[in-house]
């Protein structure tokens, strides 16, 4: 999942969002320059990624029980966690196309790179729940 903020940070270079220095302060709680409000939300997606990976690992886990228990009870039925991996790996690739394609709403503004990470925070809290309860069904 380190996979998922690299794909992000490296998105956000190419959109033309400037990250802040690790010896510039930043006021997370009221940013006030575009410099501060790209920190704190690659901060705050670095915060949501790392949430969506321990969701992930646990949803896997639970795929995988769930696997085991269907090939005890029906020889030849697997899939469960291998559908997981392919749904992930297609989402991340859907989260980011869809907040680049969002954020041109900001063309050309100090804006629009803070508004495609904001999108991935959105979608990625939104992806966290899904597979928190994907993990809490398998238990």
């Amino acid at each position: 999942m380190r996979l998922l903020t690299i794909a992000s940070v490296l998105a956000l270079t190419f959109s033309g969002i400037a990250f802040a220095q690790e010896d510039v302060p930043a006021n997370c709680d009221s940013p006030q320059s575009t410099q501060e409000i790209n920190y704190c939300v690659v901060k705050d997606l670095e915060k949501a990624d790392a949430k969506l990976t321990a969701a992930y690992k646990k949803a896997m886990a639970s795929r995988v029980r769930l696997e085991k228990d269907l090939v005890e009870n029906n020889p030849g039925v697997v899939g469960a966690a291998k559908a997981l991996k392919a749904a992930q790996r297609a989402w991340i690739g859907f989260r980011t196309t869809n907040c680049i394609s969002l954020s041109y709403a900001f063309a050309g503004g100090t804006g629009q790179g803070a508004a495609q990470v904001t999108c991935e925070i959105e979608m990625t809290i939104a992806r966290t729940k899904e597979l928190q309860t994907l993990a809490d069904e398998g238990r």
